[in-house]
Parts: structure tokens; sequence; C-alpha cells
């Protein structure tokens, strides 16, 4: 009798280890009038422009070093005044971008991260063409000590890596 019930011991406690690795996060439902939006090749994040604003104003004012702040400060209050319904970002900067463009990634990359996984954004998959409600988020280590956080969408599909820290 033993016997037969080691398997089920075994594939709950799989079950339960694997249920462990993803993390679901609902999206909220952030409508705006404004949004930055980070281009990537299997989705768009469509992120509010008073939360980025809001979250990015608090990082700023935490800044230790005087010139960043600064720096950072302008940058925030001219795209707080700026007129945009979309601001397109792009994935990654070149030598090909503007000032502004550069300025505006920059932004954007302080307080991305966070809002993604709050769930404050909208996420438009490219594939099925339709934005969807949740999205999944799991750890990953690779065999050189590189951590990252990998997100997908709810049908398995990764669509963004989060580099977290660098191994050996």
């Amino acid at each position: 009798m033993k016997r037969n019930v080691i398997p089920y011991i075994i594939c709950f406690s799989l079950i339960g280890l694997s249920s462990c690795i993803y993390k679901a996060i609902p999206l909220k439902i952030v409508e705006s009038t404004s949004y930055f939006v980070l281009q990537l090749e299997k989705a768009e994040l469509y992120y509010p422009k008073e939360k980025v604003l809001e979250t990015s104003l608090g990082l700023i004012k935490n800044e230790m070093i005087q010139s960043r702040r600064d720096e950072m400060f302008a940058i925030y209050q001219r795209l707080k005044q700026a007129d945009f319904k979309i601001l397109y970002i792009p994935e990654r900067i070149s030598r090909t971008n503007t000032k502004e463009e550069v300025e505006n990634y920059l932004l954007l990359c302080e307080v991305q991260y966070t809002l993604l996984k709050q769930g404050d954004l909208k996420v438009y998959n490219k594939l099925s063409k339709k934005f969807v409600n949740k999205i999944f988020c799991k750890i990953q280590k690779n065999k050189l000590g590189e951590k990252g956080e990998v997100f997908s969408f709810p049908d398995g599909i990764e669509f963004y890596y989060h580099l977290i820290s660098v191994g050996e």
C-alpha cells in the first residue's frame, strides 16, 4: 500500500514546486490619456504617463548624486509638461537616437521594471494582436550565476527578460 502512495506524493510535490516557479501578475485596468510605450519584439508595454512620472519622482528625490538628480528632474519636468497621447520608447538605444529619445528611455528605464512587477500597465501581445489581462514571471538562473526575471504571456511565450544580477 505504501508503494502506491509514493508516486502520488512525488507528483503533488512536483506540482507544488512548479507552481512556485511562475508568479501570475494580474494587470490593473489602467486607463490614461497619455502612455509611454516600450516596443519589444513580441509585445508593447503601455505605461501610463501619470504612473511613470509619479514613480520616477520618488526615485529622483532619493538620488544621491546631485548632478544626476538635477538632470533627471529636468527630464521629468519636460515630460510632465509634454502633451502626447503615445510616446514610443525603443527597446534599446543606439547612436542614431536623438538626445530627447535617450532621455525618455532613461526616465522610463528607472521605473518600468517596478511598474511591470506591480501590473500597473497595459500589455499588448503582438502575436495574438490583443491586450492581455495578466502576465507571468519567473526567476531564472544560468550556470554562470546570472540571475534574471522572465516575463511571459498566459500562453507561455516569453516577451521580456530583466537582468537582476551578473554571474562570474
